[in-house]
């Protein structure tokens, strides 16, 4: 075998590695993303530190899941796995599945934010009532929409229904008010 047979060889070993390593630690990264919407969303637990008890790890220091690499990697996959089953068993939903649809559905509200900025409530409702009708009940998308809100009824004619129902709760304000209701509560 040639010298520089070798050399290639362990060239192109190193670029398997360094792929799986990248790999690897975008996979923790999504892992990481996917604790902190249902930390932030309040899915299971109605505060942060009654889910790190639940987990039996503290929230912040050098215990926390968010040092990379290691066990801790494999520590958020079997805490967020855990989690995902309990969730299934409490609604029936999947955990995975909500959380996309969660994801989809704040990318429309960056997306189309200007439709809605008003902030007034008739017209999040109004915006509300077209999407169910034409989602929903088939109504037809007409020229009396403005560009913006036909793009968005088409695009959300393509998603999942978990995408459209999450967004419409997002656009009503119902998760921003369940979230600060929360708040209220616990502080009581």
């Amino acid at each position: 075998m040639n010298r520089n047979d070798k050399t290639v060889k362990m060239v192109d070993k190193r670029d398997e590695t360094q792929a799986i390593m990248s790999k690897a630690a975008a996979d923790d990264e999504a892992m990481k993303e996917k604790l902190n919407a249902v930390f932030r969303l309040r899915l299971l637990y109605n505060s942060g530190e009654e889910l790190w008890r639940h987990i039996g790890k503290s929230g912040g220091g050098n215990n926390s899941f968010g040092r990379v690499g290691g066990k801790d990697a494999f520590l958020r996959k079997a805490v967020y796995h855990e989690l995902e089953r309990e969730w299934y068993d409490k609604t029936g939903i999947i955990l995975n599945g909500l959380l996309d649809a969660y994801a989809q559905a704040t990318k429309f509200m960056e997306r189309y934010k200007p439709m809605h900025e008003d902030e007034e409530e008739g017209v999040r409702i109004e915006c509300c009532e077209q999407i169910v009708n034409v989602c929903i009940f088939d109504d037809e998308i007409t020229d009396k929409q403005g560009a913006k809100m036909r793009e968005l009824l088409l695009r959300l004619q393509e998603e999942d229904t978990y995408c459209l129902a999450v967004l419409l709760l997002m656009l009503l304000g119902v998760l921003l008010r369940l979230l600060k209701l929360g708040k209220v509560m616990r502080g009581r």
